[in-house]
């Protein structure tokens, strides 16, 4: 992932067979002392898989040539409380900072 970029991220969790049985669902990056959450109208479900896109503020906040740790929970229709492993994306850094606003 390239800091100052507007990334699509897929998140699976094992063990759920069916992503619509999940209600509530977070998805979190967490980097020293940076965290960003997404959630509701941030995801998309498709498949197998939940999907979102982080801004190009949200990608500015993270440090270059560190890692970012991403992990998805979420409850279920039955009151069940699931988890994804905790993954790391490496971040990149960019040449010209600052958010790219359209003309």
């Amino acid at each position: 992932m390239y800091r100052g970029t507007t990334p699509h991220v897929r998140v699976r969790v094992k063990g759920v067979e069916n992503m619509t049985q999940l209600t509530k669902i977070y998805v979190t990056f967490a980097q020293k002392g940076v965290q960003i959450d997404k959630t509701g109208s941030d995801l998309t479900i498709d498949g197998d898989c939940i999907e979102m896109t982080l801004t190009q503020a949200e990608t500015l906040s993270l440090k270059a040539d560190k890692r970012v740790r991403v992990q998805l929970r979420a409850t279920t229709k039955d009151g069940s409380a699931v988890a994804s492993g905790i993954s790391e994306v490496y971040v990149s850094e960019i040449l010209k900072d600052g958010v790219i606003a359209d003309a």
